[in-house]
């Protein structure tokens, strides 16, 4: 375990903050797919992918902003809402974390990503919900069921499978 190790804290945004929309997922996840960008799943690239015709990003644009509404129309939006930013209101927050090692194989916090991954899609889906109090109602709904039903994770292949999908070998002596 290593103590007194720093942790840093970096929070970016940019013009892609004010929309803050991406596909909630690629249909496979798979980045050798040819049409991977085009559903790029990252906020971060709306520029880039809006400009690619017949991508959810593009549609998405469109519905929202209008054909017309260039990615750097959102520039004014963005600096007027980067002045609220109250960096030492970030750092109270942070402030009530606790930061646990974990290793990086095999922890449990890979349970706690598929958990929130099951979350995002099962409870979720793809709509947004408007405000804390309809999402804490829809969580506690999804959690009950879930309880109730006693539901397991189901792991979709084997290591082996996973091994020869990834195309990673090991070489036994």
């Amino acid at each position: 375990m290593v103590f007194g190790a720093k942790l840093g804290i970096f929070i970016h945004w940019g013009l892609y903050s004010v929309p803050g929309w991406a596909p909630l997922s690629h249909p496979e996840h798979d980045f050798t797919n040819v049409d991977y960008i085009k559903n790029n799943p990252y906020a971060e690239w709306y520029l880039n992918v809006m400009r690619i015709p017949g991508s959810p990003t593009q549609a998405y644009h469109n519905e929202h902003y209008g054909a017309n509404f260039s990615y750097y129309d959102f520039a004014p939006i963005f600096n007027r809402e980067s002045k609220k930013w109250n960096p030492d209101q970030w750092a109270k927050t942070w402030e009530r974390f606790t930061v646990h090692y974990t290793p990086k194989h095999g922890s449990w916090l890979n349970q706690a990503e598929i958990e929130i991954g099951l979350f995002s899609r099962q409870c979720l889906g793809k709509r947004r919900i408007g405000n804390i109090a309809t999402l804490r109602r829809q969580a506690k709904a999804w959690n009950h069921r879930s309880n109730r039903a006693q539901i397991t994770i189901q792991w979709r292949f084997t290591r082996k499978l996973a091994r020869l999908k990834l195309n990673y070998s090991i070489k036994r002596s």
